[in-house]
């Protein structure tokens, strides 16, 4: 667990009619850097393609004021990246397919070196089968 409380849930699956924000291209036919809106209402920035799969790299994802920046891996939050919640609170360091391995929390004038399990993902549907 963690004192902020528990991390915030997410839709795993982009609906089929999901579309670029920006060109209003279905998701099916993505390629390059888009930004796409989830069927829960979060933003999925990055590079995309072929065939609406979310590349590997750099990315972003927002969601009700929580934001995750850093490295994206076969969708999922992996390696070096930040989380910041809405109430302020934000946790820098390494994540491996969406759990939080070790880093940096800061709470208001705090910081914090933790380290979690690295098993529990920060979204219960994304745990690994």
């Amino acid at each position: 667990g963690n004192a902020m409380g528990g991390w915030p849930s997410r839709d795993c699956a982009l609906s089929k009619d999901a579309k670029c924000r920006c060109h209003q291209t279905p998701i099916s036919e993505l390629s390059g850097k888009h930004i796409v809106q989830g069927v829960d209402g979060a933003l999925l920035a990055g590079l995309w393609g072929p065939k609406g799969k979310f590349a590997d790299g750099e990315g972003s994802w927002e969601f009700e004021g929580n934001t995750y920046e850093g490295q994206f891996k076969e969708g999922y939050f992996n390696g070096q990246a930040s989380f910041t919640w809405s109430t302020g609170e934000r946790f820098v360091g390494e994540f491996d397919t969406d759990c939080p391995v070790s880093g940096m929390l800061k709470q208001g004038q705090n910081i914090l070196p933790v380290a979690y399990d690295g098993v529990t993902p920060l979204f219960s549907c994304n745990k690994p089968h």
